[in-house]
């Protein structure tokens, strides 16, 4: 599974460096390292479109995310996810 974090100014200054700490403790708290690239890109094109958080991109959809709501969508994108894969 592929994560990109937007690193761009805008996501910058809403807080895309705590939002990467996050998702890397989120890794090694549920133990993910070997199934997920971690990357980040310098702009997403999602400012204009009113996206109040960070914007990050799993598996190709596009989110935005706060410090507040990161470990849910965490959880529900890539947790459960990968839980499925799993079990197939």
């Amino acid at each position: 599974m592929e994560i990109v974090l937007c690193v761009g100014s805008s996501c910058h200054l809403k807080g895309s460096s705590a939002i990467l700490n996050r998702i890397n403790a989120l890794i090694t708290e549920y133990h993910l390292g070997g199934k997920i690239i971690l990357s980040g890109s310098f702009c997403m094109d999602q400012c204009t479109k009113g996206n109040s958080g960070v914007c990050i991109k799993i598996d190709k959809q596009i989110f935005s995310v706060t410090a507040a709501t990161i470990d849910d969508v965490f959880r529900r994108e890539v947790v459960q996810k990968l839980s499925g894969e799993d079990s197939v």
